[in-house]
């Protein structure tokens, strides 16, 4: 019912010009309600719904279909609804159709034996090629999140779009096109929770009254304009972890201490070593979101390192574990965070997970909780260098320390398989399954090959079995 409500209140909006086609209009348009139905007026208008329910399928229609659209116009005609009345009638039933609604897949099942590599699984005797239509929606859906555009149209209509060289062909072309900004707000964000930078801050305006919403949402727009270079220009996916660029605007240069001539638009700059920034673990909008209301917080970006960057999630704290509050020494000091930090540590039920945590987030103590420099306290760090020290020996200090460590043996493989995960699962639109497996490995090893540029891994993606196949379940 909602769907039909949906689409009855869009439709409200649409009037259909003989000559001109469906258009749109903010107010409700009353014109052409008397218009004459003569042969070639109806003709016309046949014309005009069939092309949209073309559009809105996402697909050729079938035969009955065709009839159908025409025979529900020309009842409506009958049953003494005027012009555009009866129009709109043929665009609510379009809009609110499952054809519509739903991204269903065209198939041809063939016999053909599968040994899944999870033996507990049965053999499967069926695969299903999908059709080229729906390889094209599958395509667009995931590299746009909107329908295919006339070019994939007609290669799924020529029945091109099962070649490699053509889908290699497509995935360049499409990352180039400004509609794949989707997968920066949609794929990336939601994998690497930047989306939530937008609108969903929890920040102490007390303790930091110049995070102002539009220095909000510069913070966000840095994010999404750093990944959308990186998909538009097939960059590789490391600069997601070191870059020597980002984009500002005034606002935000002046928040990172940028003595920067320029505007309230976002321009790239180029970033050396001095800046102390380059990749997302230094941009204001992650530290932010990686931090408490009112401080910063060395675990909770520990954390998000491990979760989103690697992969390798903490696992949850034990019962009774409670919050990381200051502690008092023996003297009655107040401890400082390291030294509370220190005194957690000695608790074996928490020394597993923080071991391999407070390090990470100990490394971006020159920044404050909304991203700012901040002045480190030098002494502070000489209480326990264990706390800088990995499970594997490994000591860090500092963001560029941080980003040194991620990029490379393990860690760099860790963060490969963690984005050709979360891709896989993007482009698919379900969780992982033990059948992936190959798929995985092809993208990472194309990944490799290809100085891990974004599109390598979405090739490897587009042109596997189980995104041209379906299986039999």
């Amino acid at each position: 019912a909602r769907y039909l409500q949906a689409a009855k209140k869009i439709v409200s909006h649409a009037y259909l010009d003989p000559d001109k086609g469906i258009r749109f209009r903010t107010g409700v348009f009353q014109g052409f309600a008397d218009l004459s139905m003569s042969a070639v007026v109806r003709t016309k208008t046949h014309h005009h719904l069939l092309t949209f329910a073309e559009k809105a399928y996402r697909r050729p229609l079938s035969e009955e279909e065709t009839r159908d659209v025409k025979d529900f116009f020309d009842s409506g005609i009958e049953i003494s609804l005027d012009y555009q009345s009866a129009c709109r009638r043929v665009l609510k039933g379009i809009l609110a159709s499952p054809q519509f609604v739903y991204l269903s897949e065209e198939h041809a099942w063939e016999k053909k034996t599968i040994n899944w590599s999870d033996k507990k699984r049965k053999p499967s005797r069926a695969t299903a090629l999908l059709s080229h239509q729906a390889v094209a929606s599958r395509l667009s859906y995931f590299l746009w999140s909107g329908p295919p555009d006339l070019e994939l149209n007609r290669l799924a209509r020529e029945r091109r779009l099962h070649d490699p060289e053509i889908l290699a062909a497509q995935v360049k072309r499409m990352l180039r096109d400004p509609k794949s900004s989707a997968l920066a707000t949609q794929f990336a964000g939601q994998w690497l929770k930047f989306n939530q930078v937008a609108d969903h801050l929890d920040v102490s305006q007390h303790k930091f009254p110049t995070l102002s919403k539009s220095l909000q949402k510069a913070m966000f727009d840095e994010i999404r304009h750093f990944v959308e270079e990186i998909i538009f220009q097939d960059l590789s996916v490391l600069n997601l972890i070191d870059s020597d660029f980002t984009f500002v605007n005034d606002e935000l240069a002046a928040h990172y201490g940028l003595d920067l001539a320029g505007s309230e638009d976002f321009r790239k700059i180029p970033l050396s070593e001095s800046h102390g920034r380059g990749g997302l673990l230094g941009m204001a909008g992650i530290l932010t979101l990686s931090s408490h209301p009112g401080r910063r917080s060395a675990i909770e970006r520990g954390a998000y390192v491990l979760r989103e960057i690697l992969g390798t999630p903490p696992l949850p704290p034990p019962v009774a574990a409670g919050q990381l509050k200051g502690f008092q020494s023996e003297d009655g000091r107040q401890m400082s965070m390291r030294e509370t930090m220190q005194k957690h540590r000695q608790e074996m039920r928490c020394a597993g997970c923080h071991s391999r945590m407070d390090p990470l987030g100990l490394a971006l103590e020159e920044f404050d909780a909304i991203g700012r420099n901040r002045q480190v306290v030098v002494g502070d760090s000489q209480l326990d260098p264990e706390l800088d020290m990995l499970p594997d020996g490994t000591t860090i200090k500092d963001l560029e320390g941080l980003k040194e460590y991620l990029l490379q043996g393990q860690p760099r493989r860790y963060f490969i398989k963690n984005f050709s995960e979360n891709l896989l699962t993007y482009a698919m639109t379900r969780e992982l399954q033990s059948g992936d497996f190959y798929t995985l490995l092809s993208m990472r090893r194309a990944l490799e090959q290809q100085d891990h540029r974004f599109s390598a891994a979405v090739t490897a993606v587009v042109s596997s079995d189980i995104f041209l196949q379906r299986s039999e379940e």
